[in-house]
This record gives structure tokens, C-alpha cells and sequence, in this order.
């Protein structure tokens, strides 16, 4: 496909809350220049942009834009308004909300209403993929078809991340022909993955599948290595208290990711538009998906991709190094006792720095997970990997430090955590938000329970939390 012909089929878009007139004229004589579809630009400037424009280029605006939830009435008060002010297209965002409690009938009116004071003008109904189900897009698909809509669109934009190519095809496999998909924010080309992605495309090669997976495991372990590492130098040796480090680091962390995130964000052109999708395909690639088994089984046990399978490798190992190995068996002793193991000749500050290092690493393999597999390889600053954190801690606690518990407690975290979406459409939002609560009463329940049983085996390390101060020997 030609560049030009490519060109006129993108909106060109400026939807940020400070945008100038001057900006939105330049982002029209743009348009102009290079034949694009339309400029997508905020309500405020339709009425200006159309007056300098003419007929030359079309007007696109946005409609509830970015949350959507403005009841049916406002949105269609604002469509109408907009078209007056000559808007040749109008982009409204779905009441997601309402997608959420199962309300089909009432998502189906919000757009039936916008539809209504807009007939003989292009509508697109943006659905947010990201935010959604498979199950949702797919419902979705149907009730954007039958309203009427020329478009459903991916995203806004603003969310927490962009278009990826399986949802441009999912929405294409589920929407009639007549119905046009529509990708916004984020089909281009976190750190590593992305700059190696951008500098392969650059020189016009192919990026190495290995090396897109090495990149990305590597910088993760890195990255999360080197804050463990500061964690172990605050509480082992300028020995601070460990629970309010954590929590502090904790905090930190999000910030300066989001401070990183945001940086890539306006490398790659805007607010979600990082986006490495060649990486997460191969992350996402179902590793036993070839496997003759009933479906519910393989989507139990067998349809993912191979972080899950590394995840439950090194879980087995962390259990045999602790149990079967002299160093495993050092670095329980620093846990229970270090000024006994500093006794025993065993170096206690190393042995702490290596485990903190290590594990910290480890958990960054878990966020790896996250961004490549589960948001496909987009960047996301909602908070939700912090909250997954926060369950990572409970399953912990749950697991009562045995490293092999943790592998089936985090199936049955896992039935917890989304059963909210497995039987949505029949709950309130309420309901499954006590859904979402399951895995950190359960783990309650465990503490109660390993707490009235007193056994040793299930006790937390003796000195967990605790500085060790060498004078006290």
C-alpha cells in the first residue's frame, strides 16, 4: 500500500487539554498537505477549524471523550452541537461502566442516542479494548453493528493502552462488513523492547525473536535487581525499618515508572502509544496450545505462554535451593537467626544483598508477564500492577513461605481474583469488586488459622522484618 493512500485513511489527531488554535491550525494545514482522512481534534476548536478549513478537509471531534460517562442525553446535546458547528465526524466513547454491570440495553441506547442527532455524519463508537473482556468486545462488536454506527474504534488514547493488532482482528472477525474497524493509539513501534523494536525498523531489518525476549527479561531483572539492591542497602546496612522502606520503595517505584512510561509515551507520539507488539506476540505465544485436550482443560492448564510455565520452574528451584543445598540452607539461617549464622561463620550482609538482589529480579519477571502477556506489550499506569503486587504479597503469607504452595495458591488466587469476569453480566458492580476481595480474605483466614496451629514449619522466618545489628552477638 502506498504512503499517500495509507494517509488517507488517518485521522490526524491533537486531543490535549492545552491544545492552541495556532496548534490546531498547523494540525489542519498537515491534514491538508498530506491527504489524511480527517483531523481529530476537541470540540471547543470544531467551530474555528471548519472556518478555516472549508471543504477541504473533513472535521472530526470527540463525544464524551475520554471517560464516556455522560448520560445518552449530554452526549447527544453534544453531537448535535458539534455538527453545527461543522463536525463531519463525531467519535463517542462507550459508558463503560455500564458495560461492566452487564447494562447491554442501556449501552445500546447511549449509542442509538448520538446516532440519532447525527445521521448523514461518519460515527465511531470508541469501545476501550483495553479496559475489556474478550466476551465484552464481542458483545460489544454486536451492539455497536446494530445501532447504526459507521466505525467501533479500539481506544481513545488516554486510557491505559492503545490498539493491538488481536484486537483489530478480533473486532474485524466479529463485525459485519459494512461496519469499519477503526485503531487507535498504540499500533506502533517499555524500554528495551521498544528501542530495540524502533532501531530494527530504523535500519529496515527484522528484529531477532531471541533477542526481543532477551532484551526485555534481561532489563526487567535489571531494573527490578537494582531496586532490591537499594532496599538492602536503607534496611541491611544503614538498617532502617524494613516495613516503612518497603512501603516507601513501593511508592517510588510507581512514580518513577510512570516518569518513564510517560517519557516513552511522548517518544512514541502520545499518551498510549507505546506499543511492542512483535515482543508480546512471542511472550503470548501459546506454548502447549497444540495439544489434543478438552478445551476447559487447556484453558485451565495449558493455554498460555511460556512466562507461566518459567514461573512454576523456578519456583520448584527456589524450593530445592532452599531445602537440598548448603547455601539454601545459609541464607534460612540468616532468616531465622543471623546473629547465629554470623557466629557460624556465614557472611549475613551478603547472604541478604544476593537474596534481595535475586528476588527482586525475579519479581520483575513478573512484570514482564504483565506488560507483554496480560496488557500486550502496552504501557499501563492505572495502578493495577501495584494491586497485583499487593496479591503477589498476600499469596506470600497464603503460601506460608513455601515456594511450591505457591504454585497452586496462585490457580486458586487466580479463580478468586477474575471470577468477577467469568460470570460479569450477572453481577452488580458491587458484587464483583467482593470477587476481587476473595484472595485477601482467604489469606486472612490463612493467618488466623497458621496462627492458632503454631507449628514451625508454617511460621514466618524469626527474624523477617527485623535488623541485625552485629554488636548484639
Amino acid at each position: 500500500m502506498e504512503l499517500r493512500e495509507i494517509l488517507s485513511r488517518c485521522d490526524h489527531t491533537l486531543l490535549r487539554v492545552d491544545a492552541t488554535a495556532a496548534e490546531i491550525r498547523a494540525l489542519c494545514d498537515q491534514g491538508m498537505r498530506y491527504g489524511c482522512a480527517s483531523v481529530c481534534i476537541p470540540p471547543c476548536h470544531v467551530a474555528g477549524a471548519k472556518k478555516y478549513v472549508g471543504d477541504r478537509l473533513r472535521i472530526c471531534t470527540v463525544i464524551g471523550f475520554p471517560n464516556g460517562y455522560n448520560t445518552p442525553a449530554v452526549k447527544a446535546f453534544e453531537a448535535a452541537e458539534a455538527i453545527r458547528n461543522g463536525a463531519d465526524e463525531v467519535d463517542m466513547v462507550i459508558n463503560l461502566a455500564m458495560v461492566k454491570d452487564g447494562c447491554w440495553d442501556d449501552v445500546a441506547a447511549d449509542i442509538r442516542a448520538v446516532r440519532e442527532v447525527s445521521r448523514g455524519r461518519i460515527l465511531k463508537v470508541i469501545i476501550e479494548c483495553c479496559l475489556l473482556t474478550e466476551e465484552e468486545k464481542r458483545m460489544l462488536c454486536r451492539i455497536v453493528s446494530d445501532s447504526g454506527a459507521d466505525y467501533i474504534k479500539t481506544s481513545t488514547g488516554f486510557s491505559t493502552g492503545g490498539a493491538t493488532a488481536d484486537d483489530v482482528r478480533l473486532l474485524r472477525t466479529c463485525c459485519p462488513p459494512h461496519v469499519k474497524v477503526k485503531a487507535a493509539g498504540g499500533i506502533a513501534s517499555l524500554a528495551g523492547s521498544f528501542f530495540y523494536e524502533r532501531a530494527c525498523d530504523a535500519a529496515g531489518k527484522v528484529p531477532s525473536s531471541f533477542m526481543l525476549i532477551l532484551i526485555a527479561l534481561i532489563c526487567a531483572f535489571a531494573a527490578a535487581a537494582a531496586g532490591g539492591f537499594i532496599f538492602s542497602f536503607l534496611t541491611t546496612t544503614l538498617r532502617t525499618n524494613q516495613n516503612v522502606t518497603g512501603l516507601t520503595l513501593s511508592i517510588f517505584g510507581a512514580g518513577i515508572a510512570n516518569f518513564f512510561g510517560g517519557s516513552l509515551n511522548k517518544l512514541a507520539g502520545g499518551v498510549g502509544q507505546i506499543s511492542v507488539e512483535r515482543t508480546s506476540r512471542l511472550f503470548r505465544a501459546e506454548v502447549f496450545g497444540w495439544l489434543p485436550l478438552p478445551e476447559t482443560l487447556k484453558q485451565m492448564f495449558f493455554d498460555y505462554g511460556f512466562m507461566v510455565y518459567a514461573a512454576i520452574i523456578i519456583a520448584i528451584l527456589v524450593q530445592i535451593f532452599l531445602k537440598r543445598t548448603n547455601r539454601g540452607l545459609n541464607l534460612r539461617s540468616v532468616g531465622e537467626s543471623p546473629a547465629t549464622a554470623d557466629a557460624a561463620g556465614i557472611n549475613v550482609t551478603r547472604y541478604k544483598y544476593l537474596a534481595t538482589c535475586i528476588g527482586g529480579g525475579i519479581t520483575g519477571l513478573g512484570g514482564v508477564y504483565y506488560v507483554m502477556d496480560y496488557i500486550k506489550g502496552t504501557w499501563a499506569n492505572d495502578g493495577t500492577i501495584e494491586n497485583l503486587g499487593w496479591l503477589a504479597v498476600a499469596l506470600v503469607i497464603f503460601a506460608t513461605w513455601k515456594p511450591t504452595r505457591a504454585i497452586w495458591g496462585s490457580y486458586l488466587f487466580g479463580i478468586f481474583f477474575w471470577a468477577y469476569l467469568l460470570i460479569a453480566s450477572g453481577l452488580t458492580r458491587r458484587s464483583q469488586e467482593l470477587f476481587r476481595m476473595l484472595p485477601y480474605i482467604v489469606t486472612i483466614i490463612v493467618l488466623i488459622i497458621v496462627s492458632l496451629r503454631r507449628k514451625k514449619e508454617d511460621q514466618p522466618p524469626a527474624a523477617l522484618g527485623l535488623s541485625y545489628f552485629r554488636e548484639e552477638r
